[in-house]
């Protein structure tokens, strides 16, 4: 059995066992769930998080997964929008979408629920590059998403030789190519994004400089906000059960 085999035989083993948690272990919240409850909830378009199938239409990623138990445990319906980091934070903080699971937002704006991953971000070297504390960035070429944000100590450093693009995909071929040493964001959408392109072995080990949480949180405009402490229930149950380690390792985050 070659390697390609051995990867596909686990990842097959762990979508069975996924499927298995969350009809079997459905918490009884779902019976005592008010008739009726649309939940409309956003979150980033950020393979393998979250995105739509292009043919279909479809939700795929670890996003799609939280929101399938949430609905065969809760009985709500969940009204799913994907869109930019910068949109979707806006959306909920001014109340057109009830919830979210983002990093964290505005306190005075939202209110935050229960914690679902902690999402890495960094940077993702080409292989002849070694990267083991930030400041090896120094006199590297770095591919930058344009209107992104890493942390406070990256975003200020003038010193470094950035570069903006306006996609992963273009910092990663960059990378690929010796154009760039270094694409910088969020590191499991980075390596997912390498595999799709067939360039992940052109790629170094990631060097994590931040990791986020993320989070469920609702806006305090939203007239759905009963309906928080029986999704933060199902989000504890989840975790308590292992369904979150499950997804996590299905989709590589």
């Amino acid at each position: 059995m070659n390697n390609n085999d051995f990867f596909q035989m686990v990842r097959c083993h762990l979508r069975v066992a996924l499927s298995v948690l969350l009809v079997l272990a459905a918490c009884p919240i779902q019976a005592d769930a008010e008739p009726g409850v649309h939940v409309k909830i956003v979150t980033i378009d950020a393979p393998p998080w979250a995105a739509r199938i292009p043919q279909t239409g479809a939700l795929t990623g670890a996003f799609a997964d939280i929101v399938n138990a949430l609905t065969e445990r809760t009985g709500y319906q969940f009204d799913v929008t994907l869109a930019p980091f910068a949109r979707a934070a806006r959306e909920v903080e001014r109340g057109s979408q009830d919830c979210t699971i983002l990093a964290p937002l505005d306190t005075e704006k939202v209110i935050p629920g229960e914690l679902t991953f902690h999402h890495p971000l960094g940077a993702v070297p080409n292989k002849s590059v070694s990267l083991k504390a930030y400041e090896d960035l120094s006199g590297l070429r770095i591919s930058v998403l344009r209107g992104g944000s890493l942390n406070e100590r990256f975003d200020n450093d003038e010193k470094l030789d950035k570069v903006f693009d306006t996609d992963y995909v273009t910092g990663l071929r960059k990378v690929a190519r010796h154009r760039v040493d270094v694409v910088v964001g969020a590191i499991p959408t980075l390596m997912y994004i390498a595999r799709l392109e067939g360039i992940a072995d052109t790629m170094g080990k990631p060097l994590v400089m931040q990791t986020i949480p993320l989070i469920f949180q609702c806006s305090k405009t939203s007239a759905q906000l009963d309906a928080m402490p029986a999704i933060n229930q199902a989000l504890r149950d989840m975790r308590a059960e292992g369904v979150f380690d499950i997804i996590q390792q299905q989709h590589e985050l």
